[in-house]
């Protein structure tokens, strides 16, 4: 470099302008930085004022029969097809294509008990069908279930029936 240049250089040299542009730099950056985070996968954005809290669901891509079927039964419960501006982070490709539906919270509430029910049902109906099984099994010896859910291999299920005997 030419010693001419060198003192240009230092007569242009600014330190408050650029502090100045760091400082808007480094706000620029932690907007954006907050921005992502807002905008996390499965994250919504772009939501009508006035259905912040609504739920909301992707179905899929329109005119799939797997996205026609689940917006036909969330509508039986009284969801609606979403404003057409609703994006989803992490599915932005799908744009206008992705159907999405959603509900007033109480409308989702509503359908949440319903699937409780229904999984409490799905419970008793096993849980008497196994105390069934259990008293048929039990006149000819004795059946004894221990332990809970767990994960294993099969030789762990060896070696616990091994200790049993």
């Amino acid at each position: 470099m030419s010693k001419a240049k060198t003192p240009a250089k230092a007569a242009t040299w600014d330190a408050e302008t650029l502090r100045a542009q760091s400082v808007a730099k480094s706000l620029q950056m932690i907007e954006m930085v907050d921005e992502a985070d807002r905008r996390s996968v499965g994250t919504w954005y772009r939501l009508p004022r006035g259905s912040e809290n609504w739920h909301y669901v992707r179905c899929g891509i329109k005119n799939t029969d797997a996205a026609l079927s689940m917006a036909w039964n969330l509508s039986q419960f009284g969801y609606v097809e979403a404003h057409p501006d609703v994006r989803l982070a992490g599915f932005e490709s799908d744009g206008d294509r992705m159907l999405v539906m959603c509900a007033p919270p109480e409308v989702h509430e509503r359908r949440q008990e319903v699937k409780r029910k229904a999984r409490r049902k799905v419970d008793n109906d096993l849980r008497s069908s196994l105390e069934r099984d259990l008293a048929s099994l039990g006149r000819h010896g004795s059946v004894d279930i221990s332990g809970g859910e767990g994960r294993g291999t099969l030789a762990d299920f060896d070696a616990a029936m091994r200790s049993r005997k």
